[in-house]
């Protein structure tokens, strides 16, 4: 009787088998995940138009510059505001920030450009710069159109740089 069971269960477990792997498949599916490292602002230069000259249109070059450098990996979304005003904007569009004194205010626009080597700017919805060997350095450049006679004085503004991963 135990002889008429075995076989009885061993037929059962082939016919099982058989028909499975006769009928379907079976795939190891892996799970895998890449934790990018957080971002970090390691460096900022802050913008510098210097001495202006009334009456004259102005734009930052070199050394006046600002500059931001990023340590994180791959694509990135970069956005901006002036720290008065306004919504977050892409780093694409031009970025207007009015520097004030106790008087008056004068508008100013700024650019981002990215650093040789340093990062590329692209044009996507969901980012928009992209780090080359794990860091980023963004280059902002500033322009005045034009500074009234009477606006002399110190003049002082801000804008906001926010930096995000995005799928």
């Amino acid at each position: 009787m135990k002889g008429k069971i075995f076989i009885l269960g061993m037929s059962l477990f082939l016919f099982t088998e058989m028909s499975f792997s006769e009928y379907g498949r079976e795939v190891e599916v892996k799970v895998t995940a890449d934790v990018l490292k957080p971002l970090k602002i390691t460096e900022k230069k802050d913008i510098d138009f210097g001495n202006i000259y009334p009456g004259k249109k102005y734009i930052t070059d070199g050394y006046q510059n600002g500059y931001i450098v990023i340590e994180g990996e791959g694509k990135m979304y970069v956005s901006w505001k002036d720290v008065e005003k306004g919504r977050y904007q892409s780093i694409n569009e031009p970025l207007k920030v009015e520097i004030k004194n106790s008087v008056q205010s004068i508008e100013t626009e700024i650019i981002a450009k990215s650093e040789n080597g340093k990062g590329t700017i692209i044009s996507n919805k969901n980012y928009n710069f992209v780090s080359e060997n794990g860091e980023g350095k963004l280059i902002f450049q500033g322009k005045i159109d034009k500074v009234s006679l009477e606006a002399h004085g110190e003049y002082r503004g801000a804008f906001l740089v926010r930096v995000e991963y995005r799928e």
